[in-house]
């Protein structure tokens, strides 16, 4: 049984677990074993993906990504909004409903939509 003095403990072995379904690097040491040397795996970089306006419309593709994995950030509008791009630290990336990048690195895009 473990206490709140092992909480990193337990976030570890999540990590663990979680990672364990990807390709990770296997120590030659241990093939035959769960152990996967996490040092050696494939960096996961996070994208956020926020909106001006939370009932304007859907938005997706936010998640937990490995690096170089192509994704597509995708925004529909609800009836009475209009879509007007995608932004990132206050600079204008895409003004396509559509866009799509490699992941390299955690971003935050703003998902931009006005009230017509």
């Amino acid at each position: 049984m473990f206490n709140k003095t092992n909480n990193s403990f337990l976030f570890f072995l999540m990590v663990l677990s979680l990672l364990s379904t990807s390709n990770i690097y296997t120590n030659s040491a241990h093939e035959n074993s769960a152990f996967k040397t996490l040092s050696q795996s494939a960096a996961l970089d996070t994208v956020t993906i926020l909106s001006t306006l939370s009932n304007a419309g859907i938005i997706g593709g936010n998640g937990i990504y490995k690096a170089g994995t192509k994704i597509k950030l995708t925004a529909s509008t609800k009836v009475g909004f209009e879509f007007l791009g995608w932004t990132e630290k206050d600079t204008v990336i895409s003004k396509d409903s559509i866009y799509s990048f490699i992941v390299s690195t955690n971003r935050i895009i703003i998902a931009n939509f006005i009230y017509l």
